[in-house]
């Protein structure tokens, strides 16, 4: 059986300073309202990120490599997906390359699991269900900066999935970034 992974990053412009991530149908509520917009971008699991994956569904039997490092069943924690890494970048930042193993522009944000800046949840629709990793820029930070490229790292800095896009962060909204990875059958 053959399956695929979607990605796509979904920013939100929220008008109200929020700590936690709107859930889908609040961000649906809060834009009938006008109170938010969103963007939405496509984005590429990177070869490193289907290393992963392979290890992980193999259960880490064997002798698994990630990026042509070998991993093992000790390694488990470090291969999830802990971090969302938000760039700037001078001019227009290269597109998504299968190759990538970094963000090419200057780190402005990174939400953590561990710093509780990055959600994770998941959708149960049947025969497409859904990780989703959520981080907030507050109203007041990052003023002024044109953010670029996002990407989704493991907890070891392995590079998993990526994306371009260009959003300004003004200081009269907080920014909502969800990274939403759709696993379905090809």
């Amino acid at each position: 059986m053959k399956f695929q992974i979607h990605g796509i990053l979904t920013i939100t412009e929220v008008l109200e300073d929020i700590r936690n991530p709107l859930t889908v149908s609040q961000r649906i509520e809060a834009i009938a309202r006008g109170d938010a917009c969103e963007v939405a971008r496509k984005n590429m699991v990177i070869n490193n990120g289907l290393d992963v994956i392979r290890a992980l569904i193999g259960g880490f039997q064997g002798s698994p490599t990630v990026g042509g490092s070998p991993y093992s069943s000790s390694d488990y924690a470090d291969m999830c997906v802990h971090k969302m890494k938000l760039a700037s970048y001078v001019g227009t930042p290269p597109a998504p390359a299968a190759t990538d193993t970094a963000l090419s522009g200057v780190e402005e944000w990174e939400g953590t699991v561990d710093a509780v800046t990055l959600t994770v949840s998941y959708t149960a629709t049947a025969g497409a269900p859904s990780v989703i990793f959520s981080t907030i820029i507050p109203q007041a930070e990052l003023i002024g900066v044109t953010l670029k490229e996002e990407g989704l790292f493991t907890n070891d800095d392995t590079l998993f999935a990526r994306t371009t896009f260009s959003k300004e962060k003004l200081g009269t909204f907080a920014l909502q970034f969800d990274h939403e990875l759709t696993v379905a059958r090809a």
